[in-house]
């Protein structure tokens, strides 16, 4: 991890970066799309932001099976228990995004985290 920050998901930096952009931590009718399902941490962060929609091609178990150190609980299933009215978008080119991960998995410079 460059940044030496296990919560600089890219959800998280783009919220970051948005937020800092609009001068406000509500990002209402805010669209974001992602290569992989959010996890938990972020998924939260977009929801307190309250973005509108996300789109995403990967899911969580796609990532676990790269080797990424994730809590399996689907977003849907975050958004249903916490009655957040984000909406989800998924199966986004998910080939693509999943190939994404055999690039990743191929680099012998990665940082499994």
């Amino acid at each position: 991890m460059a940044s030496s920050d296990s919560t600089a998901h890219a959800e998280i930096n783009a919220l970051r970066a948005a937020c800092r952009h609009k001068t406000t931590y509500l990002l209402e009718g805010a669209v974001v799309a992602t290569t992989c399902e959010p996890c938990p941490m972020c998924m939260s962060a977009l929801h307190w932001a309250r973005v509108d929609t996300v789109y995403f091609g990967a899911t969580i178990e796609d990532a676990a099976r790269a080797g990424f150190n994730e809590l399996s609980v689907p977003a849907a299933r975050l958004l249903e228990i916490g009655r957040s009215s984000v909406r989800l978008v998924d199966s986004v080119l998910p080939n693509d995004c999943r190939e994404l991960f055999d690039r990743w998995k191929a680099r012998p410079d990665r940082i499994i985290y």
